[in-house]
């Protein structure tokens, strides 16, 4: 038995152009997060800013999905996923794959189930792409993301482990 699509929350929506300070803001406080915690790793966001034109690629290429949650006439919260063709290797089948590179959400907006909302817009996008999964990645600190995704469904696929050298 399938069960019919969730339907997309009227909040979500793609971004435009006059969207960018607000997408750079968002990007910003996800940087920060990520720099603090890896700072050899992690650009700090003032070096970290997204060009213009790839700003404006992503607004326009079919194979992403970049949307944003409004609340109250603010962005609050933002999604990107990318569509990506894995080809057939040695032992790995081809595959269709969407990847989420980016979920934030404003932290004062955090708790509203605004994140689930931007995960279920973007799984109905790599369905009706016929996507075989959606993967991400999940820095090893960031335990509160971990408990995030676990409870919307992904589980571990691989795990990249490093080591320091200097």
């Amino acid at each position: 038995m399938t069960t019919a699509p969730h339907p997309i929350d009227p909040a979500i929506r793609s971004l435009r152009l006059s969207d960018r300070h607000r997408h750079d803001q968002l990007v910003a406080e996800l940087d920060l997060l990520h720099h603090e915690a890896l700072p050899i790793a992690i650009k700090p966001p003032a070096e970290a800013r997204v060009p213009d034109d790839e700003f404006t690629r992503r607004l326009t290429d079919p194979a992403v999905f970049l949307r944003g949650y409004e609340s109250d006439r603010m962005l609050v919260g933002l999604i990107r996923a990318v569509l990506r063709e894995n080809q057939e290797g040695r032992a790995h089948r081809a595959s269709r794959v969407v990847r989420i590179e980016e979920l934030i959400v404003d932290r004062p907006a955090r708790g509203k189930r605004i994140g689930y909302a931007l995960l279920q817009a973007a799984r109905q996008w790599a369905q009706d792409l016929a996507a075989s999964s959606i993967e991400l990645n999940v820095y090893a600190f960031n335990i509160a993301a971990m408990d995030f995704y676990t409870a919307a469904g992904f589980v571990p696929h691989s795990m990249i482990l490093s080591r320091r050298l200097a």
